[in-house]
């Protein structure tokens, strides 16, 4: 789906223009889009860790 997004989302930008600034965000957003989408699961972890954290103080502080 990321990939179809990517080429349709190219094809239009190339039929609007096509000069050397479009060409250079488009390898930009290929770089970076794919890996903002492979960095999210590691940031919800990390969130997913905290809250864990948080949920077994408040259980350890009223079982006591």
């Amino acid at each position: 789906m990321v990939m179809g997004f990517l080429v349709l989302w190219s094809v239009l930008v190339l039929l609007v223009s096509s000069g050397v600034e479009t060409l250079t965000m488009l390898a930009l957003s290929w770089e970076v889009f794919p890996l903002v989408l492979i960095l999210i699961p590691f940031w919800y972890r990390r969130k997913l860790r905290i809250y864990r954290d948080c949920f077994i103080d408040i259980l350890n502080k009223n079982c006591t």
